[in-house]
């Protein structure tokens, strides 16, 4: 089989081909399209050496494909037939990889015990050695289309190559690393457009779920950071896509079991302060204040998750990560990416000594830059008290969410949710009050303390303390004025009889 191509093709006068095999891996039958994966199957068995070097990058692409089918059943064909492609592998190249095969149980046993995350249908666990060398071996060929698609102004092919990157990482698994620079900003990009296409934002979410299970962040988090920081550089589509890939990424490297006793300065507690660190920023537009709609979504499911981080005790309370000097080495070996990335990680928490009290200033920054209170510090009346008393109500659901799940709250009450979360409020209440007033620049920074003030006060008059008496105001001075009349108001002629 001669790679023949004719000296037309170069000059841009060949004929229109037709792509084959494309076709039947798209038909409407589900029995041809099984026919045609044992087709493929035997193809890349049977077929000699030199052939299968030159063609096998061609093939693979159609057999992974079928891990994604429409049918349930051709999905876990596919899977079974790369799992016999990849031991027909291992045996064809035994000189190879007989060490690992002999000697690798124990790391293998290792880290099938590591797994702690759903993977997609079909997959029951970590695919064999085999099949996982086989496919890492044509990624690099895949990656590139992917990505492409990954951009592609049509939905169909955007989901479907979604789905295509979710299976090919549980394959390819770390060494996905050299990637990440290619895989996260397409990501972004699908990611940014979140309420049109949800069914594409969870494909997309999952992806980024399992390279965070997978690759350390410092290969890949630098990089997201600085493509998510207010500059003129980064479009608001681009960091609405990084805010909404955070949630999942910190997920997703939190669900790696024993990853800080085996490697200390990969811990994710670093990485999930630099994240907290751009919500809250003291310089710049903090990313909790921002007005743009997708944005401040992100924002508030980039909070919410790291509440739950904390709940579930896996953020350290108390002086449990302190802020590094130097950014993480990964895709940082730009000066722009570097300086961002070192100012990042080199922040300290907003309260310092605090992980859950440097939520607690995200929250309040996000509920206190709610355009719903634009313009009512000064206002008085039945309108203004409502507003205020939503968004107390929607901030109390947060805070409770630092402490327990929203399934053990209260009946679900508003007035329980504030009940129990303002006692939270007034515990940090003096270094919120200076963690806010440190960003008073900020778009919600003066409502955030006057949601604050508020909050400490409900709890004092519930708790039977007198409210603070506000003084009334001092009744104005009168001042009369009294003009007598004259006949005329001439600059020589002294005017008589006026007075004030």
């Amino acid at each position: 089989m001669q790679n023949n191509v004719p000296i037309a093709e170069f000059y841009g006068k060949g004929e229109v081909r037709r792509n084959h095999l494309a076709d039947l891996s798209r038909d409407s039958s589900v029995a041809v399209r099984s026919r045609f994966l044992r087709t493929l199957e035997r193809w890349v068995r049977d077929m000699a050496g030199e052939d299968l070097y030159e063609q096998e990058v061609r093939l693979y692409p159609y057999l992974c494909n079928f891990l994604v089918d429409d049918a349930p059943q051709l999905c876990s064909q596919g899977l079974c037939v790369l799992i016999s492609l990849g031991e027909a592998y291992l045996e064809a190249h035994e000189d190879e990889y007989r060490e690992r095969v002999e000697y690798g149980h124990a790391e293998e046993v290792r880290r099938d015990e590591a797994l702690n995350i759903q993977l997609p249908h079909p997959f029951a666990g970590r695919p064999p050695l085999g099949a996982r060398v086989r496919v890492r071996n044509h990624f690099r060929a895949l990656v590139h289309p992917i990505v492409a698609e990954l951009s592609c102004w049509t939905a169909k092919e955007r989901l479907q190559s979604a789905s295509l990157l979710e299976v090919l990482l549980v394959f390819v698994e770390g060494h996905a690393a050299e990637f990440g620079h290619l895989v996260l900003p397409a990501l972004a990009k699908a990611a940014a457009n979140a309420d049109a296409e949800p069914e594409l934002v969870r494909r997309v979410c999952s992806c980024a779920r399992v390279l965070a299970h997978y690759v350390d962040a410092r290969s890949y988090l630098p990089l997201l950071l600085q493509m998510a920081v207010a500059d003129p550089l980064n479009t608001l589509s681009q960091r609405t896509g990084c805010f909404t890939l955070l949630p999942p990424l910190l997920r997703g490297m939190y669900l790696v079991k024993g990853a800080a006793a085996e490697a200390p300065s990969t811990t994710p507690a670093t990485h999930a302060l630099a994240a907290l660190s751009l919500l809250c920023s003291e310089r710049g537009e903090a990313a909790a204040c921002a007005q743009h709609t997708p944005l401040r979504n992100g924002a508030r499911a980039t909070l919410r998750e790291l509440c739950a981080l904390y709940r579930e005790g896996r953020l350290p309370p108390l002086d449990g990560v302190e802020p590094v000097s130097e950014p993480p080495s990964g895709y940082g070996s730009t000066e722009k990416l570097e300086s961002a990335a070192r100012e990042l990680y080199a922040t300290p928490p907003a309260v310092r000594g605090s992980i859950d009290g440097s939520i607690l200033v995200g929250l309040l920054l996000w509920h206190g830059s709610d355009p719903a209170l634009s313009g009512l510090l000064e206002q008085q009346g039945a309108a203004a008290a409502s507003a205020w008393g939503a968004v107390a109500s929607s901030l109390a659901g947060d805070v409770m969410l630092l402490y327990r799940s929203a399934e053990e709250a209260p009946g679900g009450r508003p007035e329980g949710a504030a009940a129990n979360a303002w006692p939270h409020l007034r515990h940090h209440y003096t270094r919120l009050r200076s963690a806010l007033a440190a960003r008073a620049d900020q778009v919600g920074a003066p409502a955030a303390m006057e949601l604050l003030d508020r909050a400490a006060s409900d709890l004092g008059a519930a708790e039977g303390a007198a409210p603070a008496a506000v003084p009334a105001a001092a009744p104005a001075a009168v001042v009369t004025l009294s003009v007598a009349d004259v006949e005329s108001f001439d600059d020589e002629e002294d005017v008589e009889g006026a007075s004030l």
